[in-house]
């Protein structure tokens, strides 16, 4: 007569698999954790570029000439804008000046700027 043993997982493979998995799930985890982080660092650079890009459009609107220093914030972000006159010689006749414009945008927390959009604008002066 034969005798029947049962068959099944002995209690060390099922501990072994078990680690396995939460090893497993814990490389997910700090995987999709800098993932998150990434996405929120890029954010946060693409709202800074599109701060920079606005102020700089609003200056360009405003008949110069333009304040030497404008400072401004929004909810996560402080902008600030300097303006120098370009050194360029420009004919007496013209009414075109050149400025430099530096735009510095950072986080209302950090003391370094996240991004610095560098530009030279071209107004008329006042006649």
């Amino acid at each position: 007569m034969r005798v029947r043993r049962e068959q099944g997982f002995t209690l060390i493979e099922v501990v072994v698999a078990f680690a396995i998995f939460a090893l497993s799930i814990g490389a997910i985890f700090a995987v999709f954790r800098q993932a998150v982080h990434t996405s929120e660092q890029v954010r946060e650079r693409d709202l800074a570029w599109l701060t920079a890009q606005s102020v700089l459009s609003k200056l360009s609107v405003e008949r110069a000439p333009w304040p030497s220093e404008q400072r401004g914030a929004s909810s996560h972000l402080r902008w600030q804008a300097d303006v120098q006159p370009y050194p360029v010689a420009v004919g007496k006749r013209s009414s075109w000046v050149a400025y430099t414009v530096e735009v510095h945008v950072a986080p209302l927390h950090a003391a370094a700027p996240i991004i610095t959009l560098d530009s030279v604008e071209l107004a008329r002066s006042k006649q």
